[in-house]
């Protein structure tokens, strides 16, 4: 192209933005006054279709509204690629290894002096799969044991007799039959939801280590003593009064009284407790209280361990003996509590136990004292730190 040609093309170009700039505007408004039916074309939004109009557009050009093609503009997409075979927006797929087919092959011979035929297996095989959700579990004494499983599911325990241990996140609890109801007899300790998801730790760091735990507003676990230490003192206030151990020490705590868990992880919709069984509201509570009272029993000493409590003062002033009778197998221990500001306290000489009934911005606990002759309860934040003991629904 000669030079001469590429200057009237040129002026070609702007006369043609001449055109667009002096007249289109011109064309919008010679229009009827009352018609608004050209508006989507004032794309600033000042009721004049001009040049800023024009720059708009051009900015846009070549933008794609509609990156995965399925007609469906992408602020408006629910999924911007597409949906796996489990129903997640660009997820992997199935991903959930189980067990598909256990296959056998046997061989048989007829012995004629026994008069019976004898089997023998082969080989055996078993085919895997990978699927969307777990349809077993990982805990073996589960009827739904899937020993393929990763991450375990909901595990259903229908041939279950009360007495007999569950086996639950890797740890065995007795149970108990007490009325018409089925406890476990030691407090809960997992780290895992039944559907097999982590339940968030908040950790031993040393700062800021009660400041973490008071401003949890999310489910969380901790046991007695997880204060932190710097240069050799503790970072969060512990003290305990426990006869038999140092119940500030992380390690013998969790042994002896297991873990403590706020009330967010306890109402937690993904199950603390086995599948099954569930933390009990105050119904069950006081369910458990009457059958004791019923039996003509104080139901401080009758559900209290024989040993592990405390002594205490009697209104005598003399010194007495803090443990119980544990008359029914219910082995309630002083585990103390995490505060809301995240101080430990009570341990050796109180138990505390969520109930998953709320009372508006708090929630119920029951709590035991060494010399306390009762089982009480009271609202408390749900920010507060204490033990759990799982029920199992009366049919």
């Amino acid at each position: 192209m000669a030079i001469s040609d590429c200057v009237l093309y040129i002026v070609g170009i702007c006369l043609r933005l001449v055109f667009i700039f002096l007249f289109v505007p011109f064309y919008a408004f010679s229009q009827e006054p009352a018609s608004c039916d050209n508006l989507y074309i004032d794309l600033d939004g000042d009721l004049s279709v001009g040049a800023p109009d024009l720059l708009i557009l051009l900015t846009a050009f070549g933008v794609d509204f509609d990156v995965d093609g399925d007609s469906i503009p992408d602020c408006n997409d629910d999924c911007v690629g597409a949906y796996d075979a489990c129903g997640v927006c660009n997820g992997p797929g199935p991903t959930v290894l189980s067990i598909d087919t256990i296959l056998f092959t046997y061989d048989s011979v007829y012995v004629e002096e026994s008069d019976e035929w004898l089997v023998t297996v082969l080989d055996s095989d078993t085919l895997l799969h990978f699927i969307c959700d777990s349809l077993g579990c990982t805990e073996p004494a589960a009827d739904n044991y899937d020993p393929y499983l990763i991450i375990g599911g909901d595990c259903a325990y229908d041939d279950f007799v009360c007495g007999s241990p569950i086996l639950y996140d890797g740890y065995s609890y007795a149970t108990v039959p007490i009325g018409d109801q089925c406890w476990f007899a030691e407090n809960l300790r997992t780290t895992r939801y039944s559907n097999g998801a982590d339940i968030a730790f908040t950790g031993s760091a040393c700062f800021p280590m009660s400041q973490l735990w008071q401003n949890t507003y999310s489910q969380a676990r901790t046991f007695y003593g997880e204060y932190g230490e710097m240069m050799g003192a503790p970072c969060t206030p512990c003290s305990e009064t426990s006869p038999v151990i140092n119940a500030c020490d992380p390690l013998q705590s969790l042994e002896e009284y297991g873990r403590l868990y706020n009330w967010y992880a306890v109402t937690d919709n993904r199950g603390l407790c086995p599948s099954g069984w569930v933390v009990p509201n105050n119904a069950q509570w006081d369910e458990l209280g009457d059958f004791v009272s019923d039996q003509g029993s104080q139901v401080g000493p009758a559900l209290k361990s024989q040993s592990g409590w405390a002594d205490y003062v009697n209104s005598d002033g003399v010194a007495d003996d803090g443990n119980g009778q544990d008359q029914f197998g219910f082995g309630a221990l002083p585990g103390g509590v995490r505060g809301e500001n995240g101080t430990f306290s009570g341990a050796g000489s109180n138990g505390q136990w969520w109930s998953r009934s709320p009372f508006g911005f708090f929630a119920y606990r029951y709590r035991i004292t060494s010399g306390g002759s009762g089982m009480s309860s009271t609202i408390v934040d749900w920010r507060r730190g204490s033990s759990v003991r799982c029920v199992l629904p009366s049919n």
